[in-house]
């Protein structure tokens, strides 16, 4: 069946995971590659089923209005929660080395008596 919901896709990327999980292995992200893309507008759809029951309105209305925010106030505003995007990979700041030769305040402080 044709679709542009993501939540399809992500649902789909889920049970495939959970196809081949294997608890040995530590899962960071998965990647799903989609072909054979075509506008909506040129789908093809079962001809034996109501036209009205195979388009899920409320899906369609719910990815244009995400496409609509998107677009007026900025790239990736609204977003899944599963599908986590513009993390950048921080450092943990508990193991970083002190700048003893880069930063005053980090200087050590000597005490004598």
């Amino acid at each position: 069946m044709p679709t542009n919901d993501t939540r399809e896709f992500i649902n789909s990327g889920v049970k495939i995971l959970e196809s081949i999980f294997e608890k040995k292995y530590m899962y960071n992200k998965l990647g799903i590659i989609i072909n054979d893309l075509s506008e909506h507008r040129y789908s093809q759809h079962d001809l034996f089923i109501d036209q009205k029951k195979q388009s899920n309105y409320k899906s369609e209305k719910l990815m244009k209005s995400l496409d609509r925010i998107n677009t007026k106030i900025g790239k990736n505003i609204v977003f899944f929660g599963a599908a986590k995007i513009n993390t950048k990979w921080k450092k943990d700041p508990i193991n970083i080395s002190k700048k003893y030769t880069t930063n005053w305040k980090q200087l050590p402080i000597a005490h004598c008596k």
